[in-house]
């Protein structure tokens, strides 16, 4: 089973290693095959399933901010459009390129 560094995680979802280290601690966030720190890995197949979920989060309008990352709700988001009065939970001006 072929296995994905933090490097290319991030790249895959578009974010830098802070953000993904972020996001790692998001309940729906696949697991590390292995590896502590610096060195984790995970399962491609894992990447890949959580990627289609990102992408279908975004694409239906939603915005996902650097600060909700540990808590977003990724499954629901990829379900269901976010609705005619949507504003962002949280925003950081500093690292989210949305007002």
């Amino acid at each position: 089973m072929s296995t994905q560094t933090q490097s290319q995680v991030a790249s895959t979802l578009g974010i830098n290693v802070l953000a993904l280290w972020s996001l790692s601690s998001n309940p729906q966030f696949p697991q590390p095959a292995s590896g502590s720190d610096k060195s984790v890995l995970w399962n491609s197949g894992d990447i890949t399933t959580f990627t289609a979920l990102w992408t279908s989060a975004k694409s239906r309008g939603w915005k996902i901010s650097t600060a909700a990352l540990p808590t977003f709700d990724f499954v629901h988001a990829a379900a269901n459009s976010p609705g005619a009065y949507y504003r962002p939970a949280f925003t950081d001006h500093l690292f989210d390129d949305f007002p």
